[in-house]
């Protein structure tokens, strides 16, 4: 009788286990799912405001094709081809702006700039 007994107590205490086993991962499944529904419908982290001295966009080779970064006249943005030559620049300088156009192989083309005495082309 004892046997007995033993017997059963030993199979519902299995099935206690596997059914306490179902209901944890259940429980982890619904608590991750509402997490990932959670971070879903917050969205993308906003910063309101960004502060660093430069940034650079990778363009497929590893290389900078857009520049922001600063200089002791105020600010400058640069636009680069995806070998890395130099083909844009915005830039501030001292009297005023600044704005170089380069080719291809990295020949100035055009400019614009302000100076002491007025603007030059």
């Amino acid at each position: 009788m004892n046997a007995e007994r033993l017997t059963k107590i030993e199979q519902e205490l299995s099935k206690l286990r596997k059914s306490a086993k179902r209901w944890r991962v259940a429980s982890c499944a619904l608590l991750v799912g509402a997490g990932l529904l959670a971070a879903d419908v917050v969205g993308p982290t906003v910063i309101d405001h960004l502060v660093v001295n430069r940034i650079d966009v990778l363009g497929d080779a590893g290389t900078p094709v857009v520049s922001i970064s600063q200089t002791t006249a105020g600010g400058r943005i640069d636009l680069y081809n995806q070998s890395g030559t130099n083909l844009l620049r915005v830039s501030s300088t001292p009297n005023g702006g600044d704005v170089a156009i380069w080719d291809d192989e990295g020949t100035n083309v055009a400019g614009l700039w302000s100076a002491e005495n007025g603007g030059t082309f």
